[in-house]
């Protein structure tokens, strides 16, 4: 059985004030080995395309329901269109292999059902799995300071999410172990959100955006609001919502809470601040991220790590060790609403990775 691969996204935070009287990388991109990335979605549409003998018809996706800040048919289509923002961008799949997903809403996403083949969740540990109920979220934390006539105000780095492809057996006879007989799904592919942030419909992050104007701003909310609640949306009406943010460069507004306490503690007189808090973060960005992983992205940022492409020249490294990049939504870096080149050429990489292990195998 294939082993699981689960990365996750993170997010820094720093400023700094006074009391009154790295370079940017030049990266490729980076994705699993497809051994690793065949039990994502693209592996599973491709197993149905090229014959093989699983146990699943279709790819259902839960996406957990009941959340506050996000309403359930929000959370619906902004999965949508991250799964269909990856799945065009992979090459070679239209209409057809999209009407093979199935979304649905559910209180709770963990299931031994095989046609399972992922799930979205804002974490709830009550509703997690028995084996998912150690994931390293933890709250965001400010810590503020007065050192002379200098404050400064410091972020925790945080998770903001989980996700990597789900998990598939394969069968075949002894002594004949380049022809796989049967393909059988073990574990949907997955996606968990922090539940320590205060998660925005893309709705929130358009309204504040710097990269649209305000005509802009409303007709790509009045895009959204109208493919709200529809299951018959198409792979072009959905990809090419993202592709357009992808065109007006826009990224997720930037998180007002930490900016907001920040400039309270400055003009407070106090010589320290040291407390938990709740953000504000539009969820797309990071849901389009963690997506990315089920379909065998990874981390753009190092990928000479873990990954089987890529290279990071020139990339810069932060305190805590991570390798930083502004090319790619699969790297930390620009909370991107959209798919950049790097991510492009990592995914029809990828793709044709997939599609070249199964058919050796067929």
């Amino acid at each position: 059985m294939q082993k699981s691969r689960m990365l996750p996204l993170m997010l820094l935070l720093a400023g700094c004030g006074a009391r009154a009287g790295g370079n940017a990388s030049a990266l490729n991109w980076a994705h699993f080995a497809p051994d690793s990335a065949n039990g994502g979605p693209l592996g599973r549409i491709e197993m149905m395309k090229q014959g093989f003998d699983v146990n699943f018809t279709k790819l259902k996706i839960c996406v957990e329901t009941g959340k506050k800040g996000v309403s359930d048919d929000q959370l619906l289509l902004e999965s949508r269109l991250a799964y269909a923002a990856w799945l065009e961008a992979a090459g070679g799949y239209g209409e057809e292999d999209w009407q093979r997903f199935e979304f649905a809403g559910s209180a709770k996403c963990r299931d031994k059902d095989p046609e399972s083949a992922g799930f979205i969740a804002i974490y709830d540990p009550t509703l997690a799995a028995a084996d998912e109920r150690d994931q390293p979220y933890q709250p965001q934390h400010i810590s503020c300071q007065e050192n002379g006539r200098q404050l400064s105000c410091q972020g925790n780095g945080i998770t903001l999410g989980w996700g990597g492809p789900g998990g598939m057996m394969h069968y075949f006879f002894r002594g004949k172990e380049a022809q796989w007989t049967k393909l059988e799904a073990v574990r949907p592919s997955s996606t968990t959100l922090s539940p320590y942030v205060a998660w925005l419909p893309l709705t929130e992050d358009l309204a504040r955006s710097d990269a649209l104007d305000q005509a802009g701003r409303d007709a790509m909310i009045a895009r959204y609001n109208g493919l709200l609640g529809r299951a018959d949306a198409s792979l072009a009406e959905l990809s090419g919502f993202v592709k357009d943010l992808g065109a007006a460069k826009v990224t997720t507004a930037k998180d007002p809470v930490f900016d907001r306490l920040a400039q309270e503690f400055y003009a407070s007189g106090t010589s320290a601040l040291d407390r938990d808090y709740q953000g504000e973060r539009g969820m797309f960005s990071t849901m389009l991220h963690e997506v990315g992983h089920q379909f065998g992205m990874d981390h753009a940022h190092d990928p000479g790590h873990e990954s089987l492409t890529g290279a990071s020249e020139g990339a810069t490294q932060n305190a805590d060790g991570q390798w930083v990049s502004k090319a790619a939504n699969m790297a930390y870096g620009l909370p991107y609403l959209y798919l950049t080149d790097d991510d492009q050429l990592g995914i029809k990489d990828d793709a044709a990775a997939i599609r070249a292990l199964l058919a050796a195998h067929k």
